[in-house]
């Protein structure tokens, strides 16, 4: 009768132990399947263009698009952070990104991070999607 109890108890912690193998197996692969789908996502722009009314910041985005001194992506970066200003430039316009600012930061490469104020990121998004669609 124990030794009938010991052997059930045995394969029941068996049984367990494989269980929570395959657990964390499934949690590792789901993981990764997040992070490879989440580089698919598309950043969500609102509002207009500021280049089509003539705002300074829009005119220089594009300028600088024009003269290739500003990248333009040919895929979306794969993440963008959005956080409050870090008083860094504006890869843009130039101006100091204040920290009462939002401020848009991707890696477009691995050595070049371009960061943005939101109307300057917008142009750029904008100016990126014309020239895909081209």
């Amino acid at each position: 009768m124990y030794c009938e109890a010991i052997a059930l108890g045995e394969a029941t912690l068996a049984r367990n132990r494989h269980l929570r193998a395959d657990a964390v197996d499934l949690r590792a692969e789901a993981s990764a399947l997040l992070l490879s789908t989440q580089a698919h996502r598309f950043i969500h722009v609102s509002g207009g263009s500021d280049a089509a009314t003539g705002d300074a910041d829009g005119v220089r985005v594009q300028e600088k698009i024009q003269a290739s001194v500003l990248p333009l992506a040919p895929d979306p970066p794969p993440k963008c952070f959005v956080a409050k200003g870090t008083r860094r430039p504006c890869d843009g316009c130039d101006r100091i990104i204040g920290p009462d600012e939002t401020e848009y930061e991707m890696d477009i490469t691995e050595s070049r991070t371009l960061r943005f104020h939101q109307k300057c990121f917008t142009v750029w998004v904008e100016a990126r999607a014309k020239r895909a669609g081209e």
